[in-house]
C-alpha cells in the first residue's frame, strides 16, 4: 500500500501552481487547515521539508520544486488513464511493437507500414533493428508484439512459422553485362569483385561452397554480416553482390540496381516469431498479413523452385 494519498498530491499540485493554500483548499472542497495539515502530512510522510515557513507563509524549497515535476507528470498519467474508456484516448491508438533483423527493416517493414496506414492512419509504431537471438528472447518475455527473422525456431516460449520463402540473388548495376541474364552463376562471377557475407554467418558458408564445389574462384575484397551495408558497397561501385533478396525488396524499375537469382539457389525465409504468453492483438494479425502478402507479391520471381513430387 503506497503511504502517499492522491488528495495529498492534488493539494501539493494545486499550491505549487497557484502559491495559495487558500486556493487548493477551494478546489479541493476543505478548510485551509485541512489543506495545511495535508501539505504538512506529506512533508512527514516522505521525510522531506518541502516548504519553509515564515510569517504564517509557505515558500517552497528546491525539492519541492523538483518533486512538482514528477507529480505533474503523474497526473498528466493518470488523466490518460481515466480516459481510457473514450474512443478518442491516445492509449486506445492501435500500436505495434516489432523487432526485426536489418534485412526486413530496411525495406520490407517500411513498405508494409505504408499499405498497412492507408486504411489504420493512427498506428503507432515502435520498429527495433536486433540480432536474431536477441529477438528470440524478448518476444518471449512478451516485449514485443512479434518479430521477424531468417529461420523461426519453435520453443517453449514462442510459437512461430514461415510467412515468404525467397534466395539469394546477384545485385550489380542495370547497365552490367550480367544484368540482362536469368540466372548467374558461381562461374559467370569468375574475376569479377563479389561483395558478401563473411564464411563465418551462415549464408556466406553456403555462397563460399557454392563456388568452391564449381571450381570457381572467389575474389571477395569486401565482406559484411550486414545485407544493407553489401547493397551499399555495390550502389557505390565496389562490385557485385550477393545478397538476401529481401534486404533489396524495394528495388523497381528505375533503380539503378538490379537483382538476378543466383544459381546454385540458397533459400532464405522470412520467419514470424511471437510470445506464447500473450495472444496477437488483431492489430498486429492485420500487419502480419500485409507483410505476408507483400513479401509473397514481390518476391514471386525470386523464390526456390517447388519441391517435386514422386512421380513429378
Amino acid at each position: 500500500m503506497h503511504r502517499l494519498k492522491i488528495r495529498q498530491l492534488e493539494c501539493f499540485l494545486v499550491y505549487m501552481k497557484t502559491g495559495s493554500v487558500t486556493i487548493a483548499a477551494q478546489e479541493l472542497h476543505t478548510t485551509q487547515p485541512n489543506a495545511s495539515k495535508t501539505l504538512k502530512q506529506m512533508e512527514m510522510t516522505l521525510g522531506v521539508p518541502l516548504f519553509s515557513r515564515s510569517g504564517g507563509k509557505l515558500r517552497p524549497t528546491p525539492e519541492a520544486e523538483l518533486l512538482y515535476e514528477h507529480v505533474q507528470r503523474l497526473f498528466q498519467q493518470l488523466d490518460l488513464i481515466e480516459g481510457f474508456g473514450l474512443v478518442t484516448s491516445p492509449l486506445r491508438r492501435p500500436s505495434l511493437r516489432i523487432a526485426t533483423l536489418a534485412t526486413f527493416g530496411g525495406a520490407l517493414v517500411p513498405m508494409a507500414i505504408e499499405i498497412y496506414r492507408k486504411n489504420q492512419p493512427d498506428l503507432q509504431l515502435q520498429v527495433d533493428v536486433l540480432d536474431g537471438q536477441k529477438i528470440h528472447t524478448m518476444v518471449a518475455q512478451g516485449l514485443y508484439d512479434f518479430g521477424l527473422v531468417h529461420y523461426p525456431l519453435e520453443g517453449e516460449d514462442v510459437t512461430s512459422k514461415t510467412l515468404a520463402n525467397s534466395v539469394i540473388v546477384c545485385l550489380m548495376p542495370r547497365g552490367h553485362p550480367l544484368a540482362k541474364r536469368d540466372r548467374i552463376t558461381a562461374r559467370d562471377l569468375v574475376g569479377e569483385q563479389v561483395i558478401s557475407y563473411p564464411s563465418t554467418v551462415q549464408f556466406g558458408a553456403v555462397i563460399g561452397k557454392a563456388f568452391h564445389d564449381t571450381g570457381a574462384t572467389l575474389n571477395e575484397p569486401v565482406t559484411s554480416n550486414h545485407s544493407q551495408v553489401v547493397r551499399k558497397f555495390v550502389e557505390r561501385g565496389h562490385g557485385i553482390g550477393l545478397v538476401d533478396f529481401f534486404a533489396v525488396f524495394d528495388l523497381g524499375p528505375e533503380d539503378p540496381l538490379v537483382a538476378v537469382p543466383f544459381d546454385p539457389v540458397v533459400t532464405i525465409s522470412l520467419g514470424l516469431i511471437v510470445p506464447q504468453r500473450r495472444p496477437l492483438s488483431q492489430t498486429a494479425e492485420a500487419f502480419i498479413s500485409v507483410v505476408a502478402d507483400l513479401a509473397n507479391a514481390l518476391s514471386v520471381h525470386y523464390r526456390p523452385p517447388a519441391p517435386q513430387t514422386a512421380g513429378g
